[in-house]
């Protein structure tokens, strides 16, 4: 079941998940944006810039996924 959830949305090849160049760009923008925020919290001691980081990196991961998937599917 894990197997075919993920193949609606990438590319498999060998058992290794393929990711385009867009999807693979955001990831990396969005892991180093998490890293800042929990960096930022951790000097601050202000656990706000990190949780409130949070949900907007979620958003932007998901629409680069979802929007993946939607222009193949009306193709």
């Amino acid at each position: 079941m894990y197997v075919k959830f993920h193949a609606k949305y990438f590319q498999y090849q060998k058992g290794v998940c393929m990711l385009n160049k867009y999807q693979e760009r955001t990831v990396y923008i969005s892991i180093v944006a998490l890293a800042f925020f929990l960096v930022l919290s951790l000097i601050t001691h202000n656990w706000g810039f990190f949780l409130w980081s949070i949900l907007p990196v979620f958003i932007v991961l998901m629409s680069t996924f979802f929007t993946n998937r939607d222009k193949k599917e009306n193709r």
